[in-house]
């Protein structure tokens, strides 16, 4: 039975008013929500100022530590800043390279900072397998640094958290991104004149010093083909670690070529292997999540690897896909108020309702990247 007609419609005012009147309290909780927030503490890093090269620039970071009590940033000039932010906020200490033959010395790297559990799968054996690793004392920072001249080459750094260089590794070419940490290795990509190779560094045993275990390029470089590379990515699960990589072609802007790779381990060392020739390259790392991939790339188009073994890396980790293809793209519209705009975001999704485990006998590694 139906209320009448003028019941009903005392019934709708009532709600819309008690509606309103809800969305009056949401509104005021947002209000007090979104309050600016109130500065707690600054500080100049030692050595900026408008006379100086020395500042936060693109690809700079600032990076906290575990415990919160510090801080570690890069800057353009190399440099890097370690500071205490408890009690008293204060710079604990500046750590800045040398300069090699002259050339000039910048930084567009962040930092990671090391800990001492995380450090004994980083040692390996030369001559002396067997030996055990020398014992982690402390905690220490890596970050890159470009150096320019007639020939061009890259420095992944080690610093302690007192300042002090604790191992220094050269590449040639220039360094893309930030290094990053694994279970069995620290990797960076790095390109020279075009050619693009991914390096993993690990810390010998005798002496505790850091060296390039093995650097990987693609079957391309091998016939003479300059491929250009991103920065990497890493996800570390128990049975190793996941790296990705993925072509950048035109500094990351070009939505004609493209790919994306992982580094495998086996019997023949290391490999990057060719899991998807998506057209569309990226200059910045992917987001893995489980067997999910992130990518931002050029173009303005967001695609999705997502949903089954067709798509997603469960099909590349079974062995039952050679390459995998986005199930899905999204086009993002430039700016209309931006005339300059070149280029938008892109996202591609390699996604899966299920995690699967690693194959024991293998590691990967996969390369992607955004544009702006």
């Amino acid at each position: 039975m139906h209320p009448p007609f003028g019941t009903r419609r005392l019934i709708t005012a009532t709600l819309a008013a008690l509606l309103i009147s809800f969305q009056f309290c949401i509104d005021d909780v947002h209000a007090n929500l979104l309050a600016s927030p109130v500065p707690k503490w600054s500080i100049q890093l030692q050595g900026s100022g408008r006379q100086s090269n020395r500042g936060l620039r693109k690809g700079n970071a600032i990076v906290a530590a575990n415990d919160g009590t510090k801080i570690v940033a890069t800057a353009s000039d190399g440099s890097l800043h370690i500071i205490q932010t408890t009690n008293q906020v204060k710079s604990l200490a500046v750590y800045m390279p040398d300069e090699k033959d002259g050339r000039e010395l910048e930084c567009r790297s962040g930092a990671n900072i090391v800990y001492k559990e995380q450090q004994d799968g980083l040692y390996y054996s030369t001559d002396d397998e067997g030996s055990k690793p020398i014992p982690a004392t402390e905690d220490f920072v890596i970050y890159a640094v470009v150096d320019r001249g007639s020939t061009t080459s890259s420095r992944i750094i080690a610093v302690t958290m007192e300042g002090k260089l604790k191992w220094s590794v050269e590449v040639p070419g220039q360094i893309e991104g930030t290094p990053v940490v694994g279970k069995t290795g620290i990797y960076v990509s790095h390109n020279d004149r075009g050619y693009g190779a991914l390096s993993i560094i690990g810390i010998q045993r005798n002496d505790g010093m850091a060296t390039i275990a093995a650097t990987v390029t693609t079957l391309g470089e091998e016939q003479g083909l300059a491929i250009p590379f991103g920065p990497p990515s890493i996800q570390n699960y128990p049975e190793g670690d996941l790296v990705m990589i993925a072509e950048n072609w035109d500094s990351g802007f070009s939505d004609s070529r493209g790919g994306l790779y992982i580094l495998s381990s086996g019997s023949d060392g290391y490999q990057l292997e060719k899991i998807s020739s998506w057209s569309y390259s990226a200059s910045a790392p992917p987001l893995i999540y489980g067997e999910s991939i992130f990518v931002g790339a050029a173009g303005g188009a967001i695609g999705g690897f997502t949903g089954d073994r067709r798509n997603d890396l469960s099909g590349i980790m079974s062995g039952r896909e050679q390459e995998i293809s986005p199930r899905w793209n999204y086009i993002l519209s430039p700016n209309p108020e931006n005339p300059a705009q070149r280029k938008s975001l892109n996202l591609i999704l390699f996604f899966s309702d299920s995690t699967s485990s690693f194959l024991t006998t293998r590691y990967f590694v996969v390369l992607t990247n955004i544009h702006t």
